[in-house]
């Protein structure tokens, strides 16, 4: 769909439109990336997105990394090569990142961008922070959420900068293809916001609810009050926590898990970016010194969010218990979720030796 959306812009048709079983939803900045692609032939194309899309993973994975580094006391050893063997390991067993870079999606990159825009925030670099979270915003729309998350950070000259490469950026499709692209892309808005999706890929908390409920109305009320309930929460562990490198780690897991849960939709392979908060979790959990329970915990969540069932149709006959079963990646990040919880409100920071 990417390469043929490269296509339609080359020859002036609408991008936006319906090709084979799906439409394109990423904004038009993104279409820039695919543009120069569809110059190509598609096996050629596949190739350097493959290409680009496993090193900007493995990008972001180093500056992961880094951002531990940051918050250790001691020197720790992430250039060894038993340390990548078993990351990569975790990693390739992972179905939301083999799904995601064998069918050629766009996660890969935004998971760099989240991971360089949180490294250059624990520096206090508002620059590039801002710069890096709006090349985010460019590629899917739901980092979107940040700006809430900047807001009641009080990081105001962040938000200036996200805004003026936010603005920036978003006049770049226009000077290459005309005001009209934005006319389209706004057009299909109303496929951001499906309430009654039940494909068993759509693991968000809406594509539970409709797997369990079979209705529109009480999952869209739903989600908005659960959604209501987790900002205020946000807000409350903002206010009351310390601005230390835990508690901002913590707030950031959350961010990006959130997202995640509470989009109106979110296929396996957006959970990619769920790779930082089980990284960073079970770091915290190292320093905190937690449990075996809670490392076991910590497991079982990436157990729920990288499992995928080769035939989802045989588990909808049983109703609710199917629903669960098929809803396992949301309950996984879910899980992920209580766990920041618990480390925000049982912890103590200023504890860890």
């Amino acid at each position: 769909m990417f390469y043929l959306s490269g296509q339609k812009l080359l020859v002036g048709d609408n991008p936006y439109l319906k090709y084979g079983q799906d439409i394109v939803r990423n904004p038009p900045t993104a279409l820039l990336f695919f543009v120069p692609l569809a110059l190509f032939t598609v096996q050629f194309s596949q190739s350097l997105w493959f290409t680009f899309s496993f090193i900007a993973f493995l990008v972001g994975s180093y500056y992961l990394f880094k951002i531990i580094s940051l918050g250790s006391n001691n020197k720790i050893n992430f250039v060894s090569l038993k340390f990548w063997e078993l990351y990569l390991t975790l990693v390739f067993l992972f179905f939301p990142f083999r799904y995601n870079l064998g069918s050629g999606q766009i996660n890969n990159f935004l998971f760099l961008t989240l991971i360089l825009s949180f490294y250059y925030f624990v520096k206090k670099q508002s620059f590039k922070t801002g710069v890096f979270l709006a090349l985010g915003i460019i590629l899917k729309i739901t980092p979107l959420f940040f700006f809430y998350v900047l807001v009641i950070q009080r990081k105001f000259r962040i938000l200036i900068y996200l805004i003026t490469s936010l603005a920036l950026l978003l006049i770049l499709p226009v000077l290459f293809f005309g005001i009209k692209i934005y006319n389209q892309f706004f057009s299909i808005g109303g496929s951001f916001v499906e309430f009654s999706n039940a494909t068993y890929y759509n693991q968000s908390f809406t594509g539970f609810l409709s797997r369990t409920f079979h209705s529109t109305q009480l999952t869209f009320w739903v989600t908005i009050l659960t959604l209501f309930l987790s900002l205020l929460l946000i807000f409350k562990i903002n206010s009351s926590s310390k601005k230390d490198f835990f508690s901002l780690t913590l707030i950031w897991n959350i961010s990006i898990l959130s997202m995640l849960i509470f989009a109106p939709f979110a296929w396996q392979y957006h959970f990619v970016i769920a790779i930082f908060p089980l990284t960073m979790t079970s770091y915290l959990a190292c320093r905190f010194k937690s449990s075996y329970l809670f490392y076991l915990l910590i497991f079982i969540s990436y157990l729920g969010m990288g499992w995928n069932f080769k035939s989802p149709e045989s588990l909808i006959t049983l109703g609710v218990l199917g629903s669960v079963l098929l809803s396992h990646t949301f309950w996984g990040s879910f899980l992920l979720l209580v766990l920041n919880y618990f480390l925000v409100f049982k912890m103590k920071p200023g504890e860890i030796n």
